[in-house]
């Protein structure tokens, strides 16, 4: 079963056995997210009102309870599964389709889990530590899990097909989908390079880009 230890835990406790490739993704990831990522964002919340800012974020939040909720019922955990659909139900009416969030002020508080988790519940080791191409540091698991969740999404929206029949969907559903990539990053506290991070802490410190 797993433990409580947060996903950083996990990450800095896992072996480095592919030390070169994960050094090489590592400063890649760190020139892609300083001089595009994090400016990209940046401009988001730059130009974006922070009402509109949380709008998005409830909404992609509200997206996720999908996840959370296949998971919960993967990892047979009952309460989980029924919180997570009141949220989804919640929040998807009361809260105009996901734009507010409601369910937490009726107590309703959010879960997370994933396809990562659920296979560590289901007795699968973390695995090395892994570093991908603009994902941030992971272990095979919960890269793995990264996929599968991917995986299980796109088949979900394939079938449901929401922009088939509208004009320009294709784009519309890039746009969405570049658009979660920004808020996850304008949620996501982690920076390269900075103290404190799991891979400079137990995995060593990497020289920064042009030091000898």
């Amino acid at each position: 079963m797993v433990s409580e230890f947060s996903d950083d835990d996990y990450i800095a406790r896992a072996p480095d056995l592919w030390e070169g490739f994960n050094q090489r993704m590592y400063k890649f990831n760190y020139h892609f997210d300083k001089c595009l990522f994090l400016p990209i964002v940046s401009g988001y919340e730059f130009i974006t009102p922070t009402v509109v800012q949380d709008g998005v974020t409830h909404f992609f939040n509200n997206v996720g309870e999908v996840r959370t909720l296949y998971n919960s019922l993967f990892q047979l955990k009952a309460k989980k599964s029924l919180i997570t659909l009141g949220r989804f139900v919640t929040n998807t009416t009361l809260g105009i389709g996901g734009l507010f969030d409601p369910a937490t002020s009726f107590g309703l508080q959010q879960q997370k889990e994933d396809f990562g988790q659920t296979l560590g519940v289901w007795g699968v080791g973390t695995g090395p530590y892994l570093v991908l191409q603009i994902l941030r540091p992971n272990t095979v698991r919960s890269a793995t899990g990264f996929a599968v969740d991917a995986g299980i999404r796109y088949a979900i929206l394939s079938a449901i097909g929401p922009f088939e029949n509208i004009q320009g969907g294709t784009g519309i559903q890039a746009g969405l989908s570049g658009l979660e990539a920004i808020d996850l990053r304008h949620k996501e506290k982690f920076r390269y390079y900075e103290s404190g991070n799991p891979f400079r802490v137990v995995h060593g410190p990497l020289p920064l880009p042009g030091e000898a």
